[in-house]
């Protein structure tokens, strides 16, 4: 996998990689700010459905384009309304004059982005500034009778760094001394001792599938769910650097869901 280096803001993040950092559901025709640690990032949305990514900072005073609007299909400033074409070029300043001209300099950055699996995906660039490889497929969505459910995406923050958070994703052994109350419960004197298990590697995602130690379903989950010990698992794929598959199997349901885990 890319090693971390530090991009073109001095932000200490992996770099020459693709980020899923949106929802698609969340960009539309007005702008969406996308806040992210190597500096912020707007989204809109072409006629033709297709989404363009800015930095959001206006190269005229700096202000963020978030906060703007579209004008026939340019991306407005709100501060002294600029405007920005999907290039990222300036096309009009309101106040120039006659007689002046707009700065070859005015300009925001537009980066190379794409939607894939209901999301929206970003390349963050550090030596290459053009994609060296493409999104990764994610088999799990291709099971049979699964589908992306839009109303039910949601965005949250937690106070804490990418990486845990990742690493919760795809750690096993929590669950029996965390999801006590929710899920299910293991019996006291059950061995937690944690088997071995292989684990795929690719250039850019690893996968894996594991037991769960969840003896007895309780609360909402025993009426939704039904399975047994033999048949209650958990798979995942990791995407690198930020997007983590979460599969959870109780006999004959499946649960999958994607997080995209945003550096903020």
């Amino acid at each position: 996998m890319t090693q971390p280096h530090t991009v073109s803001n001095g932000s200490e993040l992996p770099s020459d990689c693709w980020y899923a950092l949106a929802l698609s559901s969340q960009v539309g025709s007005e702008p969406f700010g996308i806040p992210f640690q190597a500096g912020e990032l707007v989204a809109t949305r072409r006629q033709d459905g297709s989404v363009v990514v800015r930095r959001a900072r206006c190269a005229h005073r700096g202000c963020s384009l978030s906060g703007g609007w579209m004008v026939d299909g340019q991306l407005t400033c709100p501060y002294h309304g600029w405007q920005y074409n999907d290039q990222g070029r300036c096309v009009h300043i309101p106040a120039l004059r006659a007689e002046e001209s707009i700065p070859a300099q005015a300009r925001v950055t537009v980066l190379p982005s794409q939607e894939r699996h209901g999301l929206v995906w970003v390349w963050v660039a550090g030596q290459s500034t053009e994609p060296t490889y493409p999104v990764e497929d994610i088999p799990e969505l291709e099971l049979p009778g699964m589908r992306h459910q839009p109303a039910a995406d949601l965005s949250y923050v937690f106070k804490g760094h990418f990486s845990r958070t990742v690493e919760n994703g795809i750690d096993p052994t929590h669950a029996p001394f965390t999801h006590g109350k929710s899920i299910g419960k293991v019996d006291p004197t059950a061995d937690l001792t944690f088997p071995s298990y292989s684990v795929d590697q690719r250039e850019h995602a690893i996968a894996a599938q594991m037991p769960i130690k969840v003896k007895k379903l309780r609360g909402v989950a025993r009426w939704l769910l039904r399975g047994d010990s033999s048949d209650i698992y958990k798979g995942y794929r990791f995407i690198y650097p930020n997007l983590l598959v979460s599969l959870v199997n109780f006999g004959r349901f499946t649960m999958v869901s994607l997080q995209a885990h945003v550096p903020t």
